[in-house]
């Protein structure tokens, strides 16, 4: 599906794309010389007509177009301008070339093109920015200390400042010798607001943060490389060794975005279907076009279906593989066909699909090629690795969660909770819920003890569990009350526990036996909060559906982590926070 670009055509491309750069020098000094005869002009006119008034000759539109007819601008922006729209096209051009889009979804697309979107930056030119802070500077070293308005200037100062640090499309402009101007006028407002006492603090620190942003942003590159032979080359070779990585991203984002069920790679079964609510409108079109909607959704499912079955693009106009609408192939534009002639209930087949669209705008669709789906939980399966469960019993047992797995899991299921997720399950947990006691905590499987850790800096008592020793003796230097060295699932349940926090194994639904012991040892009003598995709250298993529907029972809370929540612990698997209570409670909306 991608190709490699030849380095001749490399060349070719580039020796074009410098030829056409000389050429607009070339054409720059033609203007300049242009607008010179044309001033030229003017002073003579000036002599032989002062004034140059008329009260004839009254054709404004004309007279706008003759003196509009070469305006001169500034060099360095027009040459910035055109070796920057000159670059964005040639990017495009090779990318296209490369067919690598083809592999991506919609909203990886339009994070590309976003790249090459030219954006003048804010100003007209930064230089003008950066004359302007000076220019502040020095009214206000030099205005007198009676003066009613002088407190304008820093203000003005910092929020000139400000605006070129929080413009990314400024920042990058900024060379060593603007920088250098930045930071010595920085540094004298500094110096002299701190001798002024009504100066008020946040001043100096809104200079100084501004002027680590743009030191530190000005250096980063953004959008693509300048074009070369040696760039263009290696961006090709890097864009096509990672087309695996490419692809299997856009199924990631392309489904999961789908149904919730696709978090986890066995979450969602051949002969289930996918609701999209409100599609149509009142008057039967599509509610809403472009990336996100229900539209665009159907097109990225099919192109990965497309890929996957090995087919040819279903369009091959230049603009893309993503504009497919008009095409007799595409499932939209059967959808389109059978709608422009059938408001009502309808219902259409593709080669991969069946849609039925109801009355009210809701659109049902079924993925009728079971083997393209295969494929889809594979890719899935690969990309949240091993942790997600993969070929799980699903026998018949007389009670699903008493089945437990009893040897450990792979790598003792060892992935440490990220801070950023600890701080997710810690934000569930109030204080003002234990205000009138010091609740006692538990964390099992606890590893690093990194959620236990939280309840430590409130004040609370905490006791781990831990099966592997080294973790342990980490354990026992952390402050816990105390801390047990044993596989949690072999430890008979005392219920003493107010609150229970867990980051339990995720593999072969370990989690739900885990989470399960944990809920004996909690007190008859105790509450658990549990990191598990996405797969956990949509799969089909025996195990996972007497699991969801005691959670059900319970008034469980589910709640999504964000996508990549543990991709720094080595693993992409989906994950959610379930909150419960012991008694059954229901829980507020927080």
């Amino acid at each position: 599906m991608n190709a490699i670009v030849p380095r001749q055509t490399i060349e070719q491309i580039v020796a074009h794309r410098n030829a056409a750069i000389d050429l607009y020098e070339v054409a720059f000094e033609k203007i300049r010389e242009a607008h010179e005869a044309i001033q030229a002009a003017a002073d003579r006119w000036e002599l032989a007509a002062p004034g140059k008034p008329s009260r004839v000759y009254d054709s404004s539109q004309e007279v706008k177009a003759f003196n509009d007819a070469v305006t001169l601008p500034d060099h360095t922006q027009y040459m910035r301008t055109a070796r920057r729209l000159i670059d964005i096209t040639v990017w495009e051009h090779v990318i296209r070339m490369t067919k690598i889009e083809s592999l991506m979804d919609s909203a990886a697309v339009a994070e590309l093109e976003k790249q090459m979107q030219h954006k003048e930056p804010r100003y007209g030119t930064i230089e003008r920015a950066v004359d302007m802070i000076e220019r502040s500077l020095n009214a206000f070293l030099e205005s007198d200390e009676e003066h009613r308005y002088r407190w304008d200037e820093p203000n003005r100062f910092v929020r000139e400042l400000k605006d070129i640090a929080h413009d990314f499309e400024s920042v990058c402009v900024v060379n060593d010798d603007m920088m250098a101007k930045l930071t010595t006028c920085g540094n004298a407002m500094i110096n002299a607001l701190k001798k002024e006492t009504e100066a008020p603090d946040r001043w100096i620190e809104d200079i100084l943060s501004s002027l680590e942003t743009i030191e530190r942003e000005r250096h980063v590159q953004r959008g693509l490389p300048p074009v070369s032979v040696e760039n263009i080359q290696a961006t090709v070779e890097s864009l096509i060794g990672q087309s695996h990585e490419i692809f299997q991203r856009s199924v990631v984002n392309t489904f999961t975005k789908l149904d919730r069920r696709f978090r986890s790679h066995d979450g969602f079964k051949i002969g289930n279907r996918v609701i999209f609510e409100r599609c149509f409108n009142d008057w039967g079109g599509w509610n809403g076009y472009g990336s996100g909607s229900s539209q665009q959704r159907l097109m990225d499912i099919e192109r990965i279906f497309l890929v996957l079955d090995r087919k040819n693009r279903v369009s091959d106009d230049p603009e893309g593989s993503h504009g497919r609408l008009m095409d007799p192939a595409s499932i939209v534009w059967h959808i389109d066909q059978k709608r422009s002639h059938e408001r009502a209930q309808s219902e259409i087949e593709s080669a991969f699909f069946k849609v039925r669209i109801f009355k009210n705008g809701n659109m049902h669709l079924w993925m009728t090629r079971k083997d393209l789906l295969v494929q889809v939980n594979r890719i899935l399966a690969g990309y949240y690795g091993a942790q997600v469960g993969d070929q799980m019993n699903d026998g018949v047992d007389e009670d699903p969660l008493e089945n437990r797995k009893t040897a450990p899991a792979k790598y003792f299921g060892f992935f440490p909770t990220p801070p950023a997720v600890a701080e997710e399950v810690w934000n569930k947990i109030r204080p003002f819920d234990y205000r009138d006691t010091t609740p006692l905590v538990l964390e099992p499987s606890a590893g690093t003890g990194n959620l236990a850790a939280e309840a430590i800096n409130r004040g609370w008592d905490t006791d781990c569990i831990e099966m592997q020793p080294h973790l342990a003796a980490q354990l026992e230097n952390q402050g816990h009350r105390r801390v047990t060295c044993a596989d949690f699932l072999t430890i008979e349940p005392n219920p003493i526990y107010d609150l229970v926090v867990m980051n339990p194994p995720f593999d072969r639904e370990r989690d739900i036996d885990h989470v399960t012991h944990a809920l004996k040892f909690l007190k008859p009003d105790g509450r658990l909060v549990a990191v598990m598995s996405s797969g956990t709250e949509w799969r089909t298993t025996k195990k996972s559906k007497a699991f969801q529907a005691l959670m059900e029972r319970m008034k469980a809370k589910w709640t999504d982590l964000p996508a990549g929540a543990f991709s720094e612990q080595g693993t992409n698997v989906n994950t959610v926070i379930v909150s419960v209570y012991k008694d059954g409670r229901a829980q507020n909306r927080w």
